[in-house]
């Protein structure tokens, strides 16, 4: 009996020492239930989990979600974008290209300018005038001719007639006087003169120095023959060493013409080295020929 009551007070006792522990236990779960949860879920009570308002070092916060265009790599992007810049970038970065882009826009603003001039011909071994074809314009400039020209052969179309002018006039202060050896030419009179060559030279050395009926530009109304005042050397090749013709080469560009058949350039324009041989095609257009070396052909056959 001695012995049951030493038990149940050593119970007692026990009991009473164990209820506050208990307590303290159960209350601080009671105030963080989530806490307790999210422990068992997560399978480790050493992992803080963040309670409702709390923002963990190692839990992500929700925040918005970031725009496509923030995303990198882009989701999609066209292959012509990585491989090609943008224009002006691309200038900025490559001055070769730029100078290249500028050239072709001066080389078309020159062309645009040819045509409004109606001077954007090009008459060559391939390409012909109508056999009746005869410019509606023509006139007489008033420049010296050699004698024995033609009435025919001393007139121009409007614009070259007035631009040759100018052209002799700058001559003439520079003392350097010229004459006009022949201009317009109809296809009946272009068609005796390669005859006349052909007779002398046979048919393929005279293709060389003279066009066929229809192939020659001064059917176009657009080129003159020009020589110094005293006639020497007049439109053959020994005039390539005269002080007229060293002058036409520095300045007929100024005045919208250009040297049609320049040395060197045979195989391009398929006639021999002709200094005496201007054609008009404008001011634009004979800088450009002149600032790049490129023939009628060449700046022509590009459009």
């Amino acid at each position: 009996m001695r012995t049951s009551r030493t038990l149940i007070t050593l119970l007692v006792a026990l009991a009473l020492i164990a209820a506050p522990v208990a307590a303290s236990t159960l209350g601080g779960d009671r105030a963080r239930p989530e806490r307790r949860v999210a422990n068992v879920i997560a399978g480790s009570a050493s992992l803080p989990v963040a309670a409702p308002g709390e923002v963990s070092a190692t839990t992500p916060s929700r925040a918005a979600p970031a725009p496509l265009s923030a995303l990198s790599p882009p989701l999609f992007t066209a292959p012509w974008a990585t491989l090609v810049p943008p224009p002006l970038v691309s200038q900025r970065l490559d001055p070769v290209l730029a100078r290249r882009n500028a050239a072709r826009a001066a080389l078309r603003r020159a062309l645009a300018a040819a045509r409004r001039d109606d001077a954007a011909v090009l008459v060559d071994k391939r390409r012909a005038l109508p056999a009746r074809y005869v410019p509606r314009d023509l006139v007489v400039p008033r420049v010296t001719f050699l004698a024995g020209v033609p009435e025919e052969g001393r007139m121009l179309r409007r614009r070259p007639a007035r631009a040759l002018e100018r052209l002799f006039a700058a001559a003439r202060r520079d003392k350097v006087p010229l004459a006009a050896v022949s201009g317009f030419r109809s296809y009946g009179s272009q068609q005796a003169l390669f005859s006349g060559y052909a007779s002398e030279r046979g048919t393929e050395n005279a293709s060389h120095v003279s066009a066929r009926a229809g192939h020659s530009e001064h059917q176009t109304g657009l080129a003159v023959d020009v020589s110094g005042a005293n006639g020497r050397c007049a439109a053959e090749s020994c005039f390539a060493g005269t002080r007229p013709a060293r002058w036409l080469a520095a300045h007929v560009a100024r005045y919208g013409f250009v040297v049609r058949y320049p040395r060197g350039r045979e195989q391009t324009t398929g006639y021999e080295y002709e200094p005496w041989h201007l054609r008009y095609v404008g001011p634009a257009l004979a800088a450009t020929a002149t600032r790049t070396d490129r023939t009628l052909d060449e700046l022509l056959r590009r459009r």
